[in-house]
């Protein structure tokens, strides 16, 4: 069945890929791995998928041992408290998707140049300006990324948002546009 769900939603990738004009081959599918067991993370990745994204800490530390031979990458997409970092550098994350404030960056850059890591990360913006949601809203985004920019051992990948959950395909795609 996961096989089958992921060869599913690989196809709508390809079809929005190729209706909207790009290469299939640039997208990657990220398998968040929310409250899913350690076991069928496994015959996840056994599909050639690589990509998995865990949004709390506790479940990066619960998952760690049984994960640890099985080739993958760990992003940590969840709100990221600062007395949590050394956590997400402990266990093997390569990027934090929700690179939300400056304090955030700061404690990163410090607890990475004493442990001479390197992290890559994207800048969350709250798209959507719903105050349950985290990020910079879009008028602070550029700040931010200037900010965060001048920590050399925080690799900013591009932005991630999470787009108005509403049944009105506008309304979400103004989230996205923005």
């Amino acid at each position: 069945m996961i096989e089958e769900n992921i060869q599913f939603v690989l196809s709508r990738i390809k079809q929005a890929c190729l209706k909207s004009g790009r290469n299939p081959e640039e997208v990657k599918l990220l398998l968040a791995t929310k409250t899913v067991a350690a076991e069928n993370i496994k015959l996840a990745l056994q599909t050639g998928q690589r990509l998995i994204g865990e949004n709390k800490v506790q479940e990066i530390k619960e998952k760690y041992e049984q994960l640890k031979t099985e080739v993958h990458d760990k992003h940590f997409i969840g709100h990221l408290q600062t007395n949590k970092i050394k956590d997400i550098l402990k266990y093997d994350v390569s990027c934090i998707q929700s690179m939300d404030r400056l304090d955030l960056a700061e404690k990163l850059h410090k607890r990475l140049t004493l442990e001479n890591k390197e992290i890559d990360v994207l800048i969350q913006v709250n798209t959507s300006n719903e105050e349950s949601k985290f990020g910079a809203s879009p008028e602070e985004a550029l700040t931010l990324i200037k900010e965060v920019s001048a920590f050399d051992n925080i690799h900013i990948k591009g932005l991630m948002t999470i787009g108005l959950f509403s049944a009105d395909a506008d309304k979400v795609r103004i989230c996205f546009k923005n």
